[in-house]
């Protein structure tokens, strides 16, 4: 091992910038095709928020009003090339093609997204629809013989996530799920910290997250009250596989507070800064889990709850992961923190590592007053430069600024559009992208437990024999 590698003090701190020796495992570069494959023939399944966001990743899009606060469109990726939209809402499906058009190009239009696959010859499917059809449409396009590139969470329970595997076995299609915090050079600068035992001996990592307002809480009321009928709706289609029932705008519009839908906080936000821990730690599927929470402030008829806490406990590696997160508050901090033996880790829009006080591995550096206790020994910044300063945290997150931007190559990159970078080049070169479903699935495990945790209120653990939850 380089001595370097031994080793990190002071003279490592890179204001606002990121240090190459931390990101000596930063994937490669998109490599443009050489090859006479032609252009990727791109289907979108799903129109809604996420699904114009990833659109506008890809450069797609028509210009928001002005004074609207809106994510920018980004230069086309010319690799790829969007034909057809699938949102069984009409005027979703309307605006996709719309935004399609603004760049020169065509789509055709679906409400249901086994016709799109039936009469479209596509090489991927992007799929950003509500949880419970991220399975099936992603089950339904490889089946097609398309590689796809899927939301978290990748399946909406268990059951779904077995089936998953066994198709991408069958078919050799590649899956690139949207844990686009792969990408952060933050995130990787933490990992290279945790290679290099910088932290010692890592018993406890804490995570947490606040967000608050009717919006956050996934409230659509404007919306709910403008579609108290199903005209330009495709009901059925939104159904799919869940429990039939008449139309309910709420559940169409809010569907996240449903269980038939959705696993709420878990699948949509936990989801995310489990799958950093275990990127950034290295593990594994969690031994068990416990969940507790309710719906606490949101008295809106909601089934998933408002507040989530969670504990993960990872056997193997002796470490346990707590997760805590409400949907009520603003407290502007969303952060995890790694608790060693020799110095504690801070991850929140940048990387801050504390000696520990009683470390023995910094003992000399403390004692001479190199190192000072509540003083970060090493910082990493968001950005080169400096950090987006224009607002609080929460802020930054509700106007994705903070969660979504790192710096690649000098520059301040989207990191979804990293993401799609990366499985575009991964589909030509039929190689494993960072999020496939292998480097994916203890995440998603981790969050079906909690669910299945919070729902029976006992604690629950993962039998890899048979991969079932028991309790």
């Amino acid at each position: 091992m380089h001595p370097e590698s031994r080793r990190l003090t002071r003279r490592h701190l890179i204001a606002g910038g990121i240090s190459s020796l931390l990101l000596a495992k930063q994937a490669p570069a998109f490599v443009r095709s050489l090859g006479g494959d032609g252009v990727l023939k791109l289907g979108f399944v799903g129109h809604g928020g996420r699904g114009n966001q990833m659109l506008k990743v890809l450069g797609y899009g028509v210009p928001p009003a002005k004074g609207a606060k809106e994510l920018a469109i980004q230069d086309r990726l010319a690799e790829v090339e969007v034909v057809a939209i699938c949102d069984p809402m009409r005027e979703r499906v309307e605006s996709g093609l719309a935004a399609v058009k603004a760049e020169g190009g065509e789509a055709r239009g679906y409400s249901d997204y086994h016709e799109m696959l039936a009469n479209e010859k596509l090489d991927c499917v992007v799929i950003a629809s509500c949880d419970h059809h991220h399975a099936p449409a992603t089950i339904a396009a490889m089946e097609a013989g398309c590689d796809v590139y899927v939301e978290k969470c990748m399946t909406n329970d268990l059951a779904e996530l077995k089936k998953l595997r066994e198709v991408i076995q069958r078919t050799g299609r590649i899956l690139q799920v949207g844990h686009q915090g792969r990408q952060d050079a933050i995130h990787r600068a933490a990992a290279n910290m945790i290679e290099r035992d910088v932290l010692g001996k890592v018993a406890l990592v804490q995570t947490f997250l606040s967000r608050g307002g009717a919006e956050q809480a996934w409230l659509r009321t404007q919306l709910v009250k403008d579609h108290s009928t199903p005209a330009g709706i495709d009901w059925k289609a939104f159904l799919g596989n869940a429990t039939q029932r008449e139309y309910d705008p709420r559940r169409f519009f809010e569907w996240r507070r449903y269980w038939d839908y959705s696993t709420g906080i878990a699948g949509d936000l936990m989801s995310h800064e489990i799958d950093s821990v275990h990127h950034i730690m290295g593990l594994g599927v969690p031994g068990s889990a416990v969940a507790s929470g309710g719906v606490y402030y949101w008295k809106d008829g909601r089934e998933t709850p408002d507040t989530y806490s969670v504990i993960l406990e990872y056997p193997d590696k002796e470490v346990s992961v707590t997760y805590s997160a409400n949907i009520h508050n603003n407290y502007p901090k969303r952060a995890s923190i790694f608790l060693g033996s020799e110095a504690s880790m801070e991850l929140d829009w940048e990387c801050r590592v504390y000696p520990e006080r009683t470390s023995q591995k910094y003992e000399a550096d403390l004692k001479s007053g190199k190192l000072k206790v509540g003083e970060p020994m090493l910082q990493v910044g968001k950005r080169e430069g400096q950090l987006n300063t224009r607002a609080s945290a929460s802020n930054l997150w509700l106007e994705y600024e903070g969660l979504m931007m790192t710096t690649r190559d000098g520059k301040v990159r989207d990191t979804s559009r990293l993401h799609h970078e990366e499985f575009y080049r991964c589909v030509r070169e039929r190689a494993q992208p960072s999020a496939s479903f292998d480097a994916c699935f203890a995440t998603t495990v981790a969050t079906h437990l909690s669910v299945v945790a919070y729902k029976t209120g006992k604690k629950v653990s993962w039998d890899p024999k048979n991969e079932v939850a028991v309790y």
